[in-house]
């Protein structure tokens, strides 16, 4: 994990939208018991290294997650 710079909650949420097991940010908290500030600035992180991507959702409420090629890389 040193090598990528990446810490142990970033590689959880990374494994937990790719297993399929979350596919939200509120369903990611709930799974891994993150409080709201952790997990958004966590987030933020994972998009801001083109780990984690927003996709689109029918509804406008939604915000579905999805881990990047570069994010399935980094898990492998």
């Amino acid at each position: 994990l040193r090598i990528h710079d990446v810490r142990i909650t970033q590689i959880a949420i990374l494994v937990a939208i790719a297993d399929g097991s979350c596919r939200t940010a509120t369903e990611i908290g709930r799974h891994l018991a993150l409080d709201r500030s952790t997990l958004s600035r966590t987030l933020n992180r994972l998009i801001e290294r083109g780990w984690v991507d927003i996709g689109t959702h029918h509804d406008a409420r939604v915000h579905p997650l999805i881990v990047t090629p570069a994010g399935r890389a980094l898990l492998e």
